[in-house]
């Protein structure tokens, strides 16, 4: 789990710091559209403490957390936060194939309705204070009248991340049981390096990897496209914060379309969303 920003914080810490929430003078400048809207702010502390409510309702366990708050002109800390969950519990599939992994959880949102909750799924996720995110979309909400967040936490958000994780498992699995052949990989390589997926370096790192595996000799069963896939995300780790971000958005469906994986069991490829990490 990364996160990148300042000002960060556990849940504890949110949940009894930030009880406040702008009024409707702080965010309406002019011809402002959120003066035509029917606002009602939640504070990054309910929203939290709702999503706490809803794990302990499902046996969710917290095994870590972590967030961070945007900043605006000056460095006071503005209305956007950003952070995430490392997730377990009963109620989720185990892991394929032993992997060594836990699920995650990502949450982005910002109380003066310039952005809605957001929630996002994955084994290993990072997100940055200016908004930057991976995983799959799982849950959103704005912030509407009448809404009962701790309802939507509880009845809507985990029960969505719940699924979630069933997708995950499905498309780790259809990636372990599908055979990437040297002459895939090869392909692989090129299509990484013409499509500027990754840069000339490291994707002689992907080679070496590939050939004489170090961090996948264990986990990683030779010639699928779980270890093509792991390969190019654990090569990434080395290179700069947006690069690492193309490879887990690209390299995926790079993977799956070179070696066949079955798009209808691919449900869980990571979501970038325009915009640089740092």
């Amino acid at each position: 789990m990364n996160i990148y920003g300042d000002n960060i914080m556990s849940v504890a810490q949110v949940i009894e710091t930030q009880k406040q929430v702008p009024t409707r003078d702080d965010i309406i400048t002019g011809e402002d559209s959120a003066k035509n809207h029917i606002w009602t702010p939640v504070s990054h502390s309910n929203f939290l403490e709702a999503l706490m409510i809803g794990f302990d309702n499902h046996c969710i366990k917290v095994l870590n957390s972590s967030f961070g708050f945007n900043k605006k002109r000056g460095g006071e800390q503005g209305h956007t936060m950003v952070g995430g969950f490392e997730l377990q519990g009963p109620c989720l599939p185990e892991m394929p194939g032993n992997l060594d992994a836990n699920y995650q959880m990502f949450v982005r949102h910002a109380n003066d309705m310039s952005l809605g909750m957001q929630l996002r799924g994955g084994f290993n996720l990072m997100v940055c204070t200016n908004g930057c995110m991976t995983g799959e979309l799982i849950g959103s909400h704005k912030h509407t009248s009448g809404f009962d967040v701790y309802s939507w936490a509880n009845d809507v958000a985990i029960d969505a991340f719940v699924e979630d994780c069933e997708k995950q498992v499905t498309h780790v699995r259809s990636l372990k049981e599908t055979v990437c052949s040297e002459q895939q990989f090869d392909t692989i390589v090129r299509r990484a390096l013409a499509d500027e997926i990754m840069p000339a370096a490291r994707v002689r790192d992907l080679v070496r990897e590939w050939e004489k595996p170090r961090y996948s000799s264990e986990d990683f069963e030779h010639h699928t496209a779980w270890k093509a896939y792991g390969d190019m995300t654990y090569v990434a780790q080395k290179c700069s914060g947006d690069t690492h971000l193309r490879v887990l958005d690209k390299g995926s469906q790079l993977v799956r379309d070179v070696c066949g994986v079955d798009e209808l069991c691919v449900i869980n490829e990571a979501a970038v969303e325009e915009g640089s990490l740092f």
